[in-house]
């Protein structure tokens, strides 16, 4: 139930336009899915914002006199924030300019011309796949010295108030798609508002004064910043130990440089239902289709699904054995399989060895003479690494890789941590054993964030799969952050990480470890992931606290407003780390993306309990109900609505 303040009609006037903004975010994700309506930047919303911040300013200043500095300071810079969209919606204007090498241009609407001096492009090792590309400009100012200066993914040029991000480029390298904001005072008000909020937050939870329980746990917490049936196998197919050495070889596999064995399972699990194996290694399914197509026909029809049959067929004919690098004269490697057309001007020796090693393989494994079989496939390595030398991944990247394809699959890892978060939910007295299994669930976490992280070179965080790891991680860390409730957290802490650990799993069905979008390419990633899957976590565990509570146990409630705090401002603070990096890439800070409007959704939710009283009760009905909001984020954005957050791995 509402509190008895005297405040409270104009926090709840302030509360209730808050939840109308709530709803039409809600209700414009959806328009533009469905009919390109853009609702965001219409008068109305605009107004409605407006109202929303002069009566929620109204309130705050009423009760000023009750509130600490760093909440005045937290308030004051999301009004500011709002002031500053307000500004660039106002008076901020940009402009895509498509330029080419040496070709002056005039930005529309003013003097000022702008010329595209250079263009460079980084490629990933052993690819052809841009990682980076950089645009070197010369800016001219009427009355001022022309300047120069480049931009690239993630680093913007700065000159006179105007900014210019690199958004594309022309396929023949030779011109570039910029884009140029000019929003000096809304950009210098969003972004001191965002430092404002970042001081605010650190104030509040910086050791000190009423440095309670709650705020050591939300420092603590802000630091840690199945089985398949067997059945006899029907299929013809390599021995297992040569299989095996086929998996030990490179192939160019979704657009990288990965082990055969890779490409393997990432093939045996997106045709599992055609080929209905389940007892052979990936690298003998995948093999076996080379070498003994007529015995993997599929045991169902799989006209209805052209991705699975194009899949079969090329495994049969060897396309997707892209296992030969070639150097090419500018240096770049590409690489190719026995059915592609070789460039002209390949050394013979090169050409000899590329179209007649497959048929004398072929020839060997119907002799079933493996050991020439295991000759010829050392000197398919010897050519890769003679070939692509140091561009190939290291030893102990591939055997990363190759543990972390086979863990990744396991389904029994989560159904055991469920079933022991149950058990020990229900029997609170078996401290020891909850907090092995705690500890466990920790270390297989960590194991696939490990093993993936050392397989790509790169922290994992781009994909569904990777991130749900991340969840899972930091779920099965709570607890340790909570050492005078640590007892009747774990058993829902080892839940919440076992559920994420199910739906990582899910994820891992189609697996593809591929290099990051280039614009991923940023520390700003690592805290922004790190930061939101945080603050989920948290609300998973008020989502079971909740659940508890109805259930009739005592003591979660408590636990859940404990959470709260943490929770909000974690959410909080990762929605604006992410602004941040949206502004250092594309020069906007905000886009209404689908994932940034529920996400900011959620965040409106749980600010409810923070300035309400309701009953113990309400309160665990909330944090279930308000869950769903977290669920709507994560995986209906995903999956319905779609945008520049929507996973695709």
């Amino acid at each position: 139930m509402l509190s008895k303040s005297p405040f409270d009609k104009i926090t709840y006037a302030a509360f209730l336009l808050l939840g109308i903004d709530a709803l039409l975010l809600a209700a414009g994700s959806v328009t533009e899915r469905l009919w390109e309506t853009d609702l965001y930047r219409t008068p109305v919303a605009v107004a409605l914002w407006g109202a929303t911040a002069i009566v929620a300013l109204v309130a705050f200043l009423r009760s000023a006199g009750r509130r600490n500095v760093a909440l005045t300071l937290l308030h004051v810079a999301l009004a500011a924030i709002l002031g500053g969209a307000l500004v660039t919606h106002v008076w901020g204007n940009s402009t895509t300019m498509d330029l080419r090498i040496g070709e002056p241009q005039r930005l529309e609407g003013t003097d000022i011309d702008i010329e595209l001096c250079d263009f460079s492009m980084e490629y990933y090792p052993a690819t052809s796949i841009p990682c980076n590309f950089t645009s070197t400009l010369k800016v001219t100012i009427p009355g001022k010295e022309p300047q120069t200066g480049s931009t690239s993914l993630n680093h913007v040029l700065d000159i006179h108030g105007y900014r210019f991000f690199q958004m594309g480029y022309d396929s023949d390298s030779h011109g570039a798609t910029i884009e140029v904001s000019h929003d000096p005072v809304g950009n210098a008000i969003t972004m001191t508002s965002y430092a404002a909020l970042l001081l605010s937050l650190i104030l509040i939870f910086i050791p000190g004064r009423r440095f309670s329980g709650k705020y050591r746990m939300a420092a603590s917490m802000i630091a840690l910043a199945a089985f398949m049936p067997v059945a006899a196998s029907s299929h013809k197919a390599l021995p297992p130990e040569v299989a095996s050495r086929f998996g030990n070889l490179m192939v160019m596999h979704n657009s990288r440089v990965a082990p055969l064995s890779t490409l393997a399972h990432d093939f045996t699990v997106k045709t599992a239902t055609a080929t209905g194996e389940s007892t052979l290694t990936d690298e003998q399914v995948f093999t076996g289709h080379f070498f003994y197509p007529y015995s993997w026909i599929p045991d169902s029809d799989t006209s209805s699904n052209p991705e699975i049959a194009g899949l079969l067929a090329m495994a049969s004919n060897g396309t997707l054995w892209r296992i030969f690098p070639v150097q090419r004269p500018d240096g770049t490697i590409e690489w190719y399989a026995p059915t592609d057309r070789l460039p002209a001007d390949i050394d013979e020796a090169h050409w000899k060895f590329i179209t007649l090693t497959p048929n004398y393989l072929a020839e060997l494994v119907a002799k079933e003479d493996w050991a020439k079989v295991g000759e010829v496939i050392d000197k398919i390595a010897l050519y890769q690494q003679k070939t692509a030398g140091e561009a190939l991944p290291s030893a102990t990247s591939v055997a990363s890789e190759r543990v972390y394809c086979r863990v990744s699959a396991w389904s029994a890892p989560a159904i055991i941590f469920i079933v022991c978060g149950l058990l020990l939910f229900f029997m609170p007295k078996w401290k020891v054993p909850a907090i092995v299994t705690d500890l466990a669930g920790i270390a297989w976490s960590a194991l696939l964030i490990t093993t993936n992280w050392i397989a790509t070179g790169q922290v994992p965080m781009a994909g569904g799969h990777e991130t749900m790891c991340w969840l899972a991680l930091l779920a099965f860390c709570i607890p340790w952050a909570l050492p005078g409730l640590r007892g009747r957290v774990l058993p829902l802490a080892i839940l919440a990480g076992a559920f994420a650990l199910m739906v990582a799993r899910m994820g891992a069905a189609s697996p593809q470890l591929t290099p990051l979008q280039p614009i991923l390419r940023s520390p700003l990633l690592s805290v922004h992931v790190l930061t939101i899957m945080l603050a989920y976590a948290a609300m998973m565990l008020m989502m079971l606290c909740g659940v508890a509570t109805l259930a009739g146990r005592e003591g979660y409630s408590s636990i859940s407003y404990r959470l709260l705090k943490p929770a909000v401002a974690l959410l909080t603070a990762g929605i604006f780390i992410g602004a941040i990096w949206a502004d250092r890439s594309w020069g906007r800070y905000w886009g209404w993306d689908p994932k940034e409007v529920w996400a900011l959704i959620t965040m409106i939710i749980y600010c409810y309990p923070l300035h309400f009283r309701m009953s113990r009760r309400a309160y665990a009905l909330f944090c279930i109900v308000a869950f769903l909001s977290v669920v709507m984020t994560y995986f209906g954005v995903n999956y319905l609505l779609g945008g520049l957050h929507a996973y695709n791995r």
